[in-house]
């Protein structure tokens, strides 16, 4: 996995079955490369930890990870109160693209490219705007 990062072929998609393990693997790959999970010492006594690209990509990379779950319930919620309507969100890829160009405004690395970017946030811009769930990024904004 490691060795795909940085490369053209960069996506990933984790299939299990149902209750198999999804969650946990997604938290396992979040805590190895999450820059949000540095100074956590949870791989040193594992077999990973004698790799040579162990320390170069532990904890190096910006992660943006999306429940769905969670997001599918923020939805319902949005779509019952009409008091919490935003225009142009109307379907729940919409809502997402809200939800994480919210939380990404929330950090400082992040807030000023954001903000000075006229179309983060427009329909149109959201093919050019790469959305990966529980998949490393590294420069990607």
């Amino acid at each position: 996995m490691s060795a795909k990062i940085n490369s053209q072929n960069c996506l990933f998609a984790v299939t299990r079955p149902r209750r198999f393990g999804k969650t946990v693997t997604a938290h396992m790959l979040s805590a190895y490369y999450s820059k949000g999970y540095a100074d956590q010492n949870i791989f040193d006594k594992l077999e990973i930890s004698n790799k040579g690209s162990y320390s170069e990509h532990l904890n190096k990379y910006n992660v943006i990870y999306i429940d769905m779950n969670s997001i599918k319930d923020k939805y319902i919620s949005y779509k019952s109160d009409k008091s919490l309507y935003i225009e142009a969100i109307d379907d729940i890829v919409d809502f997402l693209q809200y939800m994480v160009i919210r939380d990404l405004k929330e950090n400082k690395e992040y807030a000023e490219q954001i903000s000075s970017d006229p179309l983060i946030g427009k329909k149109s811009y959201l093919p050019r705007w790469k959305l990966y769930a529980n998949i490393p990024t590294k420069n990607s904004f």
